[in-house]
């Protein structure tokens, strides 16, 4: 996973995989997010499945749109953001 994504690489950091971290029944996932452009796909956080594959779970934005997924699968993807402000 990630601590935290920006613009810049250098805001990123990794966050070690760990039993609390695995989904087993629910999970709320949140964030504050800024928005500069709509032209760009970017990780909010992500956590692998272990082979690799795809994820156990991720919350990004992909060309302006949230986009929620769990095991591979997009569960929201039908959110527009507006650019410039802060969203919760």
């Amino acid at each position: 996973g990630e601590l935290f994504n920006s613009n810049d690489d250098a805001y990123e950091g990794p966050v070690s995989s760990t039993s609390s971290l695995s989904v087993k029944n629910a999970i709320t996932m949140e964030s504050w997010v800024y928005l500069l452009n709509y032209n760009t796909s970017n990780h909010i956080f992500e956590k692998n499945h272990q082979n690799g594959d795809c994820h156990d779970y991720s919350l990004l934005v992909e060309n302006g749109y949230l986009k929620m997924e769990i095991n591979g699968k997009t569960l929201a993807y039908n959110t527009k953001l507006p650019k410039n402000q802060w969203l919760h």
